[in-house]
């Protein structure tokens, strides 16, 4: 049940992570994503007004793009991302409490690790289809394919210090998608209604993964 997600996240790569977008320039933020075509967002649950971005999200925007919840580290976190009808969570960490409830309610996880030994246990639940390295751009590059050495089928996203100059080499080293954040949604510019140069942005870095 969980392949449409990961075929949709292999053919997008981009996966928008908004972590503190100011409420009054939300939808304006929206907007932009929208119509550039960038089609998978990530709202992190860490988030000032998080109850009011998914108000926001699931009233106007539901049928715009795939939502899901980020920075999931309690079953409270989980538990309020399913109840407003997230399709995927994504978690900064491997905590098997939460992938047992993720499991048990079918809830697609893009789990957080950093080691082969993480890998390894978040790959024994069927909701971790993919999995997320995290901090990506602490490590060299050829780290996936070291990983990939004893682990053939792991599949990964790539999330922190992924930015426009990177894109095509995070994508080159094998990675399936990248979450990118304040790259990509740049409160700074948000905040100054800079969204001129905010779409400039997201257009470059849109190119940059389409062209791999």
């Amino acid at each position: 049940m969980y392949e449409e997600l990961l075929k949709t996240l292999r053919e997008e790569k981009i996966v928008a992570i908004l972590r503190d977008v100011p409420l009054e320039k939300f939808e304006d933020t929206l907007d932009i994503l929208k119509e550039e075509g960038i089609k998978i967002l990530e709202i992190t649950l860490n988030s000032k007004d998080v109850e009011k971005q998914f108000e926001i999200v699931n009233r106007k925007y539901s049928s715009d793009f795939i939502i899901g919840a980020g920075t999931v580290v309690t079953l409270k976190g989980l538990d309020f991302a399913a109840k407003n009808g997230v399709k995927f969570i994504l978690t900064p960490n491997l905590d098997e409490e939460i992938l047992k409830e993720a499991e048990r309610i079918g809830m697609f996880c893009v789990c957080g690790f950093f080691t082969a030994s993480e890998a390894m246990k978040a790959k024994k639940y069927s909701c971790c289809k993919i999995l997320k390295l995290f901090p990506a751009g602490e490590i060299p590059f050829s780290y996936l394919k070291s990983l990939r050495g004893p682990i053939n089928d792991l599949e990964c996203m790539a999330v922190g210090g992924v930015n426009r100059n990177n894109v095509s080499e995070f994508l080159k080293a094998g990675f399936s998608c990248l979450g990118i954040g304040s790259s990509l949604v740049d409160n700074k510019l948000i905040k100054a209604g800079k969204f001129h140069e905010l779409r400039e942005n997201i257009i470059a870095i849109k190119k940059a993964a389409e062209s791999f």
